[in-house]
């Protein structure tokens, strides 16, 4: 009674998926899917290699007041993180979704973004090269090297 969701569009049925960008997947189920989800162990497969970096957040539809662009960038605030994240295949990533994990989802659409953890890190360091080079430009050079006879 395993089911597999991958996202791709086999499964349109049941959810729909968005991949902007490499380190991040923005996953809709459908609300008429949630039952069939909570009566059985469906594991949520995300086909790259392995690596405990990978998360996965389900977030409730109440949580769409926030701005979407926060929610995907920020979901570990938004969110409650899928814990049950498993090897698949001896080499991807999954996630079961079970009633402890989709019991966010009880009172409608469900989402669930999965992001690349370690990709943050990336984030911060452009940040701080940009801020880096914003002071060296705009730094205030009143100080005039002082001969001393």
């Amino acid at each position: 009674k395993d089911r597999n969701l991958q996202p791709t569009s086999y499964n349109t049925q049941l959810l729909s998926v968005d991949h902007p960008n490499p380190s991040l997947y923005k996953i809709e189920i459908n609300p008429s899917s949630l039952t069939l989800l909570r009566a059985s162990n469906t594991t949520l497969v995300l086909s790259q290699s392995f690596d405990e970096g990978w998360k996965a957040y389900s977030i409730n539809n109440k949580h769409l007041t926030v701005n979407k662009l926060l929610l995907q960038l920020f979901p570990f605030f938004f969110g409650k993180e899928i814990k049950d994240h498993v090897m698949v295949n001896n080499w991807g990533n999954g996630w079961r979704l079970n009633n402890e994990t989709m019991k966010q989802c009880f009172n409608g659409q469900c989402n669930i973004i999965i992001v690349y953890l370690p990709q943050y890190l990336e984030y911060i360091g452009f940040i701080l090269l940009g801020v880096g080079i914003l002071i060296v430009i705009f730094y205030p050079r009143n100080h005039k090297p002082q001969i001393h006879n």
